[in-house]
């Protein structure tokens, strides 16, 4: 009969144990965080990733005004940039990375053409001209921004939209048959 009490005691006291585990679980909330604080999710709305050509910052005519082809150089001469543009709210750091990793774009802080920087030499015919229209490169975008919050959940939503910088272009047309 001594080894009935030892197992009765062995198995109530391992009841206990699980017990005192129930009572001793986390709450729920704690358990079902979304993030880590000071996570920034951003997320681009869906087709408003655009790449293109921003507007020309500058252009000019080339002409060649001797009897001979020849090449006839053209370079910068006034400095400009183009910079991102988004509220002050939104992590510019991760809106750049997001548009890197998750659409494959190369946007920069700030693009700059600077005075005296060469734009091309390009070999025209006599009496020839040609227009060179040059900017940046542009991606426009928009989406929204959330900070994970001391609780592991994300605060609310800030929208943002805007442009970033993608590089430089020069664009030669000749002025007789491009307008």
């Amino acid at each position: 009969m001594k080894n009935a009490t030892k197992r009765t005691a062995v198995l109530l006291s391992t009841a206990g144990l699980l017990a005192g585990s129930a009572v001793l679980a986390l709450p729920a909330t704690a358990a079902m965080t979304e993030c880590e604080p000071g996570d920034i999710r951003t997320v681009f709305e869906p087709g408003s990733v655009i790449p293109g050509m921003g507007a020309p910052r500058e252009s000019a005519t080339l002409t060649n005004s001797s009897t001979e082809a020849t090449p006839v150089p053209a370079s910068r001469m006034a400095a400009a940039a183009s910079s991102v543009k988004v509220p002050e709210s939104v992590s510019l750091t991760d809106v750049l990375s997001t548009l890197k990793s998750d659409h494959g774009i190369d946007a920069f802080e700030e693009q700059t053409w600077s005075a005296g920087q060469k734009i091309g030499a390009i070999t025209l015919s006599p009496g020839q001209s040609m227009d060179v229209t040059y900017g940046f490169n542009e991606v426009a975008f928009s989406g929204t921004q959330q900070s994970c919050q001391l609780d592991g959940r994300f605060g609310s939503e800030t929208s943002f939209n805007g442009t970033a910088p993608t590089g430089e272009y020069v664009r030669y047309a000749d002025p007789y048959t491009n307008p």
